[in-house]
């Protein structure tokens, strides 16, 4: 299964300047899907060749663009996708009559996620240390913000446990 939500440039404002160009910048090789089903199949064939290839090379300048002519079938639109899971590509973005494929740069050390663009947003690069060091800040944090809170808890806790301890007859 493959999550798929289409870039909406109105609620994206984590492109810059120019929202109407969604892809990350590469050298896009388009592959048209015009509609008929020998041309489409092969198409895909080889667009499937080159985004295996620029995945075993790690190519982050190039990329694959699949350009969906008015009458291109709908089967070829879940073709495209389906090269994307079977590929299992890092970063793809479908756009108007677009899916943009593209590789995210290799991390040294840490882990990345999978993406496709949901909720509109590029945090698909969630660095899986920096999540657990952000929750113990925020912990920290409160701490240092609401001692004297956390302080009267404890000794409140303390002086009923106290208070049983001496009620309670051996």
């Amino acid at each position: 299964m493959i999550e798929v939500n289409w870039y909406n440039p109105k609620t994206s404002s984590f492109l810059g300047p120019n929202p109407y160009k969604p892809q990350p910048i590469r050298n896009y090789i388009t592959y048209k899907l015009i509609g008929q089903n020998n041309h489409d199949r092969a198409t895909l064939r080889l667009a499937q060749a080159e985004i295996r290839k620029q995945k075993l090379q790690n190519d982050t300048i190039q990329g694959v663009r699949f350009y969906f002519e008015a009458k291109a079938k709908y089967g070829s639109l879940v073709k495209a996708f389906d090269i994307c899971l079977q590929e299992d590509v890092k970063g793809y973005l479908p756009y108007q009559s677009d899916i943009w494929v593209f590789n995210l740069p290799q991390p040294k050390e840490e882990t990345y996620s999978s993406f496709g663009i949901c909720n509109h947003s590029w945090d698909y690069m969630i660095d899986e240390k920096s999540e657990i060091q952000r929750k113990i800040t925020f912990i920290i944090n409160a701490l240092q913000q609401y001692w004297p809170s956390f302080l009267l808890l404890l000794l409140l806790s303390i002086s009923i446990l106290f208070q049983k301890r001496r009620n309670t007859t051996w």
